[in-house]
């Protein structure tokens, strides 16, 4: 918002200072900037000064790296403000050590920070950060936005990429992913809740396992082009096997393999970054394998056709649908893990490049209608929320949109212009209505009939499109009844209690 001029020709000043929320010290260099346009940097004592203002409204916003960026706060300067205190939230890290079952460091381990959800679940391919551990065993992952997380040492990574050189590396020693607590998987591990400024600590061990190697040959390589390979023993496998690949001839080795079945993925982009892909599933059992040899294709497309069923012309709907891949991809190519594709209702929406996994379907309609039936080959998406196809022949999607869609209109009590309304299916099988409150107001259109839980935040309380998070919101909330073609009031007294 621009400031709001007034008659009078008076210049004001606006002056204060940038404070660390957590110890109160000035943070010096905070770039500081206002919806006018003007921008500022805090000094040695964290001061900032705006003179020759506008009488006026203004929104003031602080940053600085290391730090959780400010809302933008309003800020009144009819006459001269002297003392203004902006708050800036420093960020966290994780730090912590990683060792073998002799206590040893071990060395060049790849660790994740992965974002839990309000429900202590995370997306896949959502990896906040990640780090190695250096020849103590030591590692830390700085720059972190407080939250949950969940702390993974998923295997000793290191990309060898040779033009020519026969010479390939790897150890013959290897350990089965593990999180932070001893878990193996997501739903056993110890969630670390990171406040501002605080520097937490994760200790890792693991058990060092004899390893294997599995090694062969790649064709339909693009010379000059880097790829990628994944040897993984489940979609929440992050592979992270030491491999080396000679580009010249297609040559590739992986070391430290356990044994266990495994699908080996093999990822490059073409000349004009068409996406090429191929993969196999192999079984590792007390020795090596050699002779692999996989073949490089185009990614297949996935197309879907739209039909619209109601009582009103659905012509001008746009349907967008997002795909979130479930399994775990190289972090040079995560891009994979969300694709999307839109049209107009009646249209054939299509999503290049989308290799065979598993994904999560978001559909989207932009307009006043919702999705009544959506199918991938076989499966019912309302019902299962996901699909797994295993070979290059991508099913196609069948999407049905009704027109007879409901609408929920209210009010919110504690009126907050950054409230956010959240309508969540008690059916669990699709996502929920958002609506913002304005000026103690909000309507959500676009839903399907059913049975409904309310809630009002303050502000988005994270991301609650997982089916896990859904079907626990589902649980508590205001319950409101939606009905084909009509419109629901209601009331609300107050904001909801936000997860915690």
């Amino acid at each position: 918002m621009t400031a709001f001029g007034q008659n009078s020709s008076e210049k004001v000043l606006l002056s204060g200072t940038v404070v660390n929320s957590v110890t109160g010290l000035p943070v010096r260099n905070a770039q500081v900037s206002l919806s006018s346009g003007d921008e500022t940097h805090t000094d040695a004592a964290g001061a900032f000064r705006f003179p020759n203002l506008e009488p006026g409204d203004y929104d003031v916003r602080a940053e600085k790296t290391g730090f959780t960026s400010t809302e933008p706060q309003r800020v009144s300067v009819r006459t001269s403000k002297e003392e203004s205190v902006i708050q800036l939230a420093p960020l966290a890290s994780i730090r912590g050590r990683v060792t073998d079952e002799d206590r040893e460091p071990v060395e060049g381990v790849t660790i994740q920070a992965l974002e839990a959800g309000a429900t202590g679940e995370y997306a896949p391919n959502d990896a906040a950060s990640t780090a190695t551990t250096n020849d103590r065993g030591e590692f830390r992952i700085p720059l972190l936005t407080p939250g949950k997380y969940l702390v993974r040492a998923s295997g000793q990574a290191s990309q060898h990429i040779y033009y020519g050189s026969d010479q390939l590396h790897g150890t013959k020693e290897a350990f089965a992913s593990v999180y932070f607590g001893g878990a193996r998987d997501a739903g056993g591990a110890a969630i670390l809740e990171l406040q501002a400024g605080t520097d937490a600590r994760a200790d890792i061990n693991v058990t060092m396992q004899p390893g294997h190697t599995v090694s062969g040959r790649i064709t339909n390589l693009v010379p000059g082009r880097v790829a990628d390979l994944q040897l993984s023993s489940s979609d929440t496998d992050a592979g992270e096997n030491r491999n080396s690949l000679e580009l010249a001839n297609g040559r590739f080795e992986i070391t430290g393999v356990l044994d266990g079945r495994y699908r080996l993925r093999v990822w490059q982009r073409s000349n004009d970054n068409a996406v090429l892909y191929g993969d196999l599933e192999l079984v590792v059992s007390g020795r090596d394998v050699d002779g692999i040899e996989v073949t490089l294709a185009g990614a297949p497309t996935l197309k879907g056709k739209v039909r619209v069923e109601g009582p009103l012309d659905g012509s001008k709907l746009r349907v967008m649908v997002s795909m979130h891949a479930q399994t775990l991809f190289p972090s040079a190519f995560h891009d994979f893990s969300q694709r999307a594709g839109a049209g107009m209702a009646g249209e054939t929406i299509e999503i290049p490049d989308v290799v065979p996994g598993r994904y999560r379907i978001a559909i989207d309609i932009a307009g006043d209608g919702y999705v009544s039936a959506a199918h991938a080959g076989g499966t019912d998406l309302l019902a299962a929320g996901e699909f797994v196809f295993e070979n290059r022949a991508a099913p196609e999607l069948e999407i049905v949109v009704r027109t007879d869609s409901g609408r929920v209109s209210g009010t919110v009590a504690a009126a907050d212009t950054d409230a956010v309304v959240l309508l969540v299916p008690e059916s669990c099988n699709r996502l929920p209505g958002r609506g913002i409150v304005q000026a103690g107001a909000f309507s959500v259109f676009g839903l399907a009939p059913g049975s409904y839980r309310l809630y009002a935040w303050k502000r988005p309380a994270g991301d609650y499109t997982s089916p896990q998070a859904i079907c626990e919101l589902a649980q508590g909330g205001m319950a409101v009844d939606v009905k084909a073609g009509e419109v629901t009031k209601v009331q609300m007294q107050k904001l909801s209690e936000e997860p915690k």
